[in-house]
């Protein structure tokens, strides 16, 4: 197994434990952000569960599952064709004014969202920078991080309801990165 492979691993073993209690065996499962794909992948076979899973970014990507390209911030699939939206270290990749945008679009798509983001700290944007530049350097880096109070303040204004997680640094981590973790549902 090569570097980068063991990378994703531990970080797929990360968001797969976070993940866990919300994804059920035959949901139907759509990664917004999705990227070549390989992290649904790999947080799938942690998961140990058998899902459905669909996949859209702004991206073009060739994929091995069901692919819709992202358009003006519109996720072109139908109000609740999905059990669970996840957003995986997305969101510091749009605009702050367009976070929002999509958060409404995933929650519009889904029963609920799952989102995993990294902490608005210089470990998490450093490693967020060279990482992207390493795989795909048609990224966008605008490093939008917030903080946890930002983010929850985002989904008290928006009428959001959520839970909110913050895991810890790890040693078993190559990057070790903090990240929040939240579940949204609409009021």
């Amino acid at each position: 197994m090569d570097l980068d492979e063991k990378k994703l691993n531990i970080r797929a073993e990360k968001i797969a434990s976070f993940c866990s209690p919300y994804i059920k065996h035959k949901d139907k499962v759509l990664d917004i952000g999705c990227g070549d794909g390989r992290m649904i992948i790999s947080i799938k076979n942690k998961l140990k569960k058998t899902f459905e899973i669909s996949g859209t970014d702004v991206l073009d990507y060739p994929l091995s599952f069901n692919f819709k390209k992202i358009k003006q911030n519109k996720l072109d699939f139908k109000n609740k064709e999905f059990e669970v939206a996840i957003l995986n270290d997305v969101l510091h990749h749009i605009s702050k004014e367009n976070q929002i945008k999509i958060i409404k679009e995933a929650l519009r798509v889904a029963n609920k969202v799952l989102i995993f983001e990294v902490t608005n700290d210089f470990p998490g944007k450093l490693v967020d920078i060279i990482t992207n530049k390493m795989h795909d350097s048609r990224v966008n880096l605008p490093l939008t991080m917030r903080s946890l109070n930002e983010w929850e303040n985002l989904f008290k204004q928006n009428n959001i309801k959520f839970i909110s997680f913050t895991s810890k640094r790890t040693v078993n981590q190559l990057f070790l990165l903090k990240n929040y973790f939240f579940v949204l549902k609409e009021y």
